[in-house]
């Protein structure tokens, strides 16, 4: 999903309503409200197709280039809490050079500068959290069809266009689901 609006995002506390991190029941509205971020992308596409009443609430975690995080696109928008061994090995092999260095150095040599190991913070980019309705006006469901290709006896499969146009572009270092065919033709995905 590449960018979904909400013309009026919802004050609703996430935290208050009860169920899981998929779904959850808000009181104040009587509704159960997605966790798209929660979701593949594919899935998340597929429930907004599938209700185009008006009657859908969301809630989706969204990067700063508005495209919105789903749950197998490689990133999260959640911090994941780091482990303090995972940094082990990286001052080990800091504290192995460092003491090469000391053990090989001579007399009239120049002073070895200190190493320093720390661990490597990747910043996560900023999210912004969006709850609401989306708009009922989203494309009707999407349909995966085989096609008869140009190479005789083969066949490939070709998905729906409305789905291209509900899940939108990839951004840069994002996959999206794809349809693979193998040797035979066959569809295999």
């Amino acid at each position: 999903m590449h960018r979904i609006d909400i013309p009026v995002p919802c004050t609703a506390s996430w935290e208050d309503m009860t169920g899981d991190h998929r779904v959850r029941h808000c009181k104040d509205c009587n509704k159960n409200v997605f966790n798209l971020s929660a979701m593949p992308a594919a899935e998340g596409a597929a429930l907004i197709a599938e209700n185009l009443n008006g009657d859908l609430c969301v809630r989706m975690d969204k990067r700063q280039d508005g495209s919105v995080v789903s749950s197998d696109c490689g990133d999260s928008a959640r911090p994941t809490a780091r482990q303090p061994w995972r940094g082990l090995p990286a001052m080990a092999g800091a504290a192995v050079l460092a003491l090469s260095a000391a053990g090989c150095s001579t007399n009239d040599s120049q002073p070895v500068p200190a190493v320093s190991a720390g661990a490597t913070v990747n910043p996560e980019p900023p999210v912004t959290v969006l709850m609401g309705a989306p708009p009922a006006t989203a494309p009707a469901p999407a349909v995966v069809a085989p096609t008869i290709s140009s190479v005789q006896g083969a066949r490939q499969c070709e998905k729906n266009a409305e789905i291209q146009r509900l899940i939108g572009k990839p951004a840069a270092g994002h996959s999206m689901p794809s349809v693979l065919v193998d040797s035979k033709g066959m569809c295999t995905r």
